[in-house]
């Protein structure tokens, strides 16, 4: 019985790193803020590598107090921000997070991004599980991806 326990458990805990390890976040950057700026943004690619859906039910970021994804959307002539608060990620599929769209709000910094410096930020899954990425931080007025 005592081994029957100990497979099941050893079985739970590897779906549990298989759903985690199924996403990824690629190419994030973000752009260095001046002291004082209280929010932030974060650019790149969250994949799901996996066979099933990967549903994203918050984030965080030890950079700032709240992290959130948003969504840019036109209403009425103007641009508006959406929080978005769950995201399903069906399977080889990818949500592109870039300036005028998608991306990560890093709201109430903590400090400020320095250029140069990398930034964690958590996804965290439906299933229980948790995914982390890195974003670089480019200069104030970076435009993409920091290539090396």
């Amino acid at each position: 019985m005592m081994s029957k326990m100990v497979l099941l458990a050893l079985l739970w805990s590897l779906t549990w790193a298989a759903a985690a390890e199924s996403a990824a976040l690629e190419r994030a950057w973000a752009r260095a803020t001046p002291p004082g700026v209280t929010t932030a943004a974060i650019y790149g690619v969250l994949t799901n590598r996996g066979d099933r859906d990967v549903v994203v039910v918050s984030m965080a970021s030890s950079v700032a107090k709240t992290t959130m994804l948003h969504a840019t959307r036109i209403e009425d002539g103007m641009m508006r921000m959406a929080h978005e608060e769950r995201v399903s990620i069906a399977p080889g599929q990818q949500i592109v997070m870039q300036p005028g769209g998608r991306h990560l709000m890093l709201m109430g910094l903590v400090r400020p991004l320095i250029e140069g410096e990398e930034v964690e930020v958590i996804f965290n899954l439906e299933s229980g599980a948790s995914v982390s990425g890195l974003a670089r931080v480019g200069r104030i007025s970076q435009t993409g991806y920091i290539d090396d």
